[in-house]
């Protein structure tokens, strides 16, 4: 907002975006001025145009499965480009280094590198020189490239906003793409995210992935999913055990209920007496060291 009220009030303003989750709805409608919306296909969904292929393995199968997919690509079209998707910047590097000792041309593409070698990487992409990255998700917004006809989520994204970024960065202007997404049984936490992305774009759900997602729905911590809004987590109140629950703190005296309970107590002891004389032996008690004193001084 600080850049925004900065600039002169007779501006035309255009927001682009694969994706437009609410908090960015409010800031559009904060910063604009009778906004017209143009939404070209669903929002938030992968466009038509792409295939979607999601695939349940072990971590162990990933890379042979890689290699199959990037041959395929390979003998089909030797113009292709290829975009891997990983979610640490170490995972990046170790996979480069994998592919190369296969004999495969590709770079790196993560936050870690200097602007000037991200520059050159993404022309070298987009001019043929390289024509497979691996990047994290630094590269699923903002890159365009035109041949560019696979994508391959080697880590499964954790969120459906990052889903649909990383698979439209093929199949764009009306071209054909592919978008291959690897997730693992460790991995089910993400598997209600991407079982939303592909039942709103109306692809085909593979039985394993629906089958991860529902046993991640029976277990204690459970995933509410609800097409309209966002996942929601909560437990169920027949899970919980007393260890789980909190200890009750120990509350602080109460002064009024400890001077009545005191009196209670002096009035149960003393049943014999006349109220009067109660009175009398309740007043009765040490005396303060200031009413000594003041005691003192009227005797003299």
């Amino acid at each position: 907002m600080k850049i925004i009220n900065q600039i002169r009030p007779d501006r035309q303003t255009v927001l682009f975006s694969a994706t437009f989750p609410r908090q960015m709805e409010a800031l559009a409608r904060k910063i604009l001025r009778r906004p017209l919306e143009i939404t070209v296909g669903g929002r938030s969904i992968v466009a038509p145009e792409i295939e979607q292929i999601v695939e349940v393995r072990e971590e162990a199968t990933k890379f042979n499965r890689l290699l199959e997919l990037l041959g395929n690509l390979t003998n089909d079209d030797a113009d292709a480009r290829a975009l891997i998707f990983v979610e640490r910047q170490d995972a990046a590097d170790k996979l480069l280094t994998d592919l190369l000792r296969k004999n495969y041309s590709c770079m790196s593409l993560h936050g870690g590198m200097e602007q000037v070698d991200r520059d050159q990487t993404i022309a070298d992409f987009k001019s043929g020189v390289i024509p497979i990255v691996i990047a994290t998700s630094v590269a699923a917004r903002g890159l365009d490239v035109k041949q560019l006809k696979l994508v391959v989520q080697f880590d499964a994204p954790n969120h459906m906003e990052d889903y649909v970024h990383r698979a439209g960065r093929t199949g764009r202007a009306g071209n054909k793409g592919v978008c291959v997404t690897f997730v693992t049984p460790e991995q089910d936490r993400y598997a209600f995210d991407i079982l939303k992305a592909l039942m709103a774009s109306n692809a085909n759900v593979p039985p394993e992935l629906k089958a991860l997602a529902e046993c991640t729905s029976l277990s204690p911590f459970r995933l509410r999913v609800n097409p309209l809004t966002e996942l929601r987590l909560f437990f169920p109140p027949s899970q919980l055990s007393p260890t789980r629950s909190r200890a009750a703190k120990p509350r602080a005296p109460d002064p009024v209920s400890a001077a009545r309970d005191s009196n209670a107590s002096t009035r149960s002891a003393m049943p014999n007496l006349e109220p009067s004389e109660q009175r009398t032996v309740r007043r009765q008690g040490p005396r303060s060291r200031s009413w000594t004193r003041r005691r003192a001084k009227r005797r003299l």
